[in-house]
């Protein structure tokens, strides 16, 4: 980040009862009314009120402003003081190819330049031909919308990107894309599946930009260690591993936001002492916890949005239990429940003695003893079971040689 946040950034540190009324009228809200600046002097009501509106000056603070004497300072300021903005050089012209629409697309037959910049996927059913995007050496951002595919990664050095974006892509498709390259920038929006496992990005130690939406965020260690300056995520599990992960990021992580239907207080992170931002939703049962957090953290800025009910179409996920180190999922959507397992089951169980293939094969018998039954499947280097009862699913795994 090259700027602080105001906050963190201004001569003077705002009064305690001046920030406590602050965060008091700002709990669950996202806009702030005349009511969270009483008491502040002009100074700390500009500061307060750019840590909603980033680029106000001094005078569109005093023209917006209900309180009289603020508002007589209007015109005092000599012109426009916003933040200026950083002076731009001359802009390269860089290619950029949109594909849209299409069930099948192969890249090694599309029609892409050699020194393409930016690759942008837009409702393609059916993804190939990855293996070509090595080739582009110009290559730096890769974005993806409602796209999938039937190709696992290709082998080899990875892809190096600036930018990775994809939103509500087949898992498959997420799966080969992040397992192919390696980005600083990656935005993952899924809705269904709507599960997310971070060891997709353990080898991505060059990250310093992360924002995943989810139903559930699974694998925070994998976090570990990783140069993450901006970190947000959606129902991550808040327990010892994303606490010791975010306390080895250390000083680098600048901006946390943790977007958690399960509430939380502050006590379930470690201290970050390079954070500039932090935002949480406003649970009730802690607002008076989040707000002593704030206050005893001035050079963080906390915003503590509402939180927007969860779509009724969209799958739901939340660890059922643990059973033999694996995960297993419970999934809800509407009234309808079920379980499931999925991942490299075969490596995490058996290491690198068989492969998941060979693991479904071994597990079919025991499944179908199983009731109600357990269904299998598997795609590459993923296994995944799944059952209405969470007991079948725990006699599949026991069964696993």
């Amino acid at each position: 980040m090259k700027d602080a946040h105001p906050i963190a950034a201004g001569p003077d540190p705002i009064r305690p009862g001046i920030l406590e009324n602050y965060y008091r009228h700002m709990f669950g809200k996202t806009a702030p009314g005349e009511e969270a600046f009483e008491g502040a002097t002009f100074g700390e009501y500009h500061r307060l009120l750019r840590n909603t509106y980033w680029t106000v000056s001094r005078e569109k603070a005093a023209l917006r402003s209900k309180n009289p004497a603020f508002k007589a300072l209007a015109g005092t300021f000599g012109g426009t003081d916003a933040p200026a903005k950083p002076a731009e050089g001359p802009k390269e012209k860089r290619k950029s190819a949109v594909l849209e629409r299409l069930a099948d697309l192969d890249l090694t037959a599309a029609n892409l330049p050699d020194d393409l910049h930016g690759l942008f996927l837009d409702r393609v059913k059916r993804v190939s031909g990855f293996k070509r995007l090595p080739d582009l050496k110009a290559l730096r951002i890769v974005e993806a919308v409602l796209c999938d595919t039937e190709e696992g990664a290709p082998g080899g050095t990875p892809l190096q990107l600036a930018r990775i974006d994809l939103n509500d892509c087949g898992s498959s498709f997420v799966k080969t894309l992040l397992g192919m390259a390696r980005a600083e920038w990656v935005r993952v929006e899924l809705q269904d599946p709507p599960v997310f496992d971070l060891s997709l990005l353990k080898e991505y130690r060059d990250l310093r930009a992360l924002f995943i939406s989810s139903g559930l965020t699974l694998g925070a260690r994998h976090l570990a260690g990783l140069p993450l300056e901006t970190l947000w995520l959606t129902n991550v599990q808040m327990d010892s591993e994303f606490r010791e992960a975010l306390a080895s990021i250390g000083k680098a992580l600048k901006q946390l936001k943790l977007a958690n239907e399960t509430p939380f207080g502050p006590d379930a992170l470690p201290e970050m002492p390079g954070l500039e931002k932090l935002v949480v939703h406003a649970y009730p049962e802690f607002k008076e916890a989040w707000i002593r957090f704030a206050l005893a953290h001035p050079g963080t800025l906390c915003e503590f949005p509402p939180m927007a009910p969860p779509a009724a179409n969209i799958p739901k996920a939340k660890v059922a239990e643990i059973h033999k180190g694996v995960d297993i999922l419970e999934m809800s959507k509407g009234v309808k429940v079920w379980y499931e397992v999925w991942g490299d089951l075969a490596a995490r169980i058996q290491g690198d003695a068989i492969s998941n293939n060979e693991l479904r094969d071994r597990l079919e018998e025991t499944a179908g003893k199983c009731k109600p039954k357990v269904k299998l499947s598997s795609e590459g280097d993923e296994l995944r079971m799944s059952s209405t009862s969470l007991e079948s699913l725990k006699a599949c795994l026991d069964g696993i040689p």
